[in-house]
């Protein structure tokens, strides 16, 4: 698999080293990763929330999203109708610029992954300051400007609310 995502196209050395092993070309990586966030809000018991824990599914999409000059990788349902629209428009391929941005988006979907597992083990753990906690929010909503109007800003929110109180409870106000 991840030969197939991350041979560069026109690179005459990864051509024959993926001819030599039987290894096409993959050119779209949709992945729906293991629903870990949603197995540790429904506080499932320890050994089920290690079992949704996915490995495969960041690592190909990191891979693919490395080789963006050539892969199509989607993390999310909501660019499924942009992919299928640029497809159906350039003979099943994709630009430049949509693959960039979707790699954009799969690396910030494994990093906000990633943050989820580290700190619901710090909490499990009941680490009150790991040396690393990791923040990972959502977009909520585009603001009209920062601070002063040349500025951009948006509204980030997280998934829980315990971030800065090492007790598990939302912090006041």
């Amino acid at each position: 698999m991840h030969g197939g995502l991350l041979a560069v196209r026109g690179d005459a050395e990864h051509a024959r080293a993926a001819e030599a092993h039987g290894i096409a070309p993959i050119d779209l990586l949709v992945v729906n990763l293991y629903p870990f966030e949603a197995t540790v809000a429904d506080r499932a018991p320890f050994p089920e929330c290690i079992e949704n824990i996915d490995i495969g599914g960041p690592a190909m999409i990191r891979a693919a999203a490395k080789n963006h000059a050539s892969v199509t990788v989607v993390v999310d349902a909501e660019d499924y109708p942009a992919v299928l629209a640029e497809m159906a428009q350039g003979g099943g391929a994709t630009s430049l610029a949509l693959r960039r941005s979707l790699a954009a988006k799969a690396y910030a979907r494994t990093a906000a992954y990633d943050a989820a597992i580290g700190n619901w083990f710090a909490d499990t753990l009941s680490e009150r300051a790991p040396r690393r906690r990791a923040i990972a929010g959502r977009l909520a909503q585009e603001l009209r400007y920062g601070e002063n109007p040349h500025q951009r800003a948006a509204f980030y929110v997280l998934r829980r609310a315990s971030c800065g109180r090492g007790d598990g409870r939302a912090a006041p106000g």
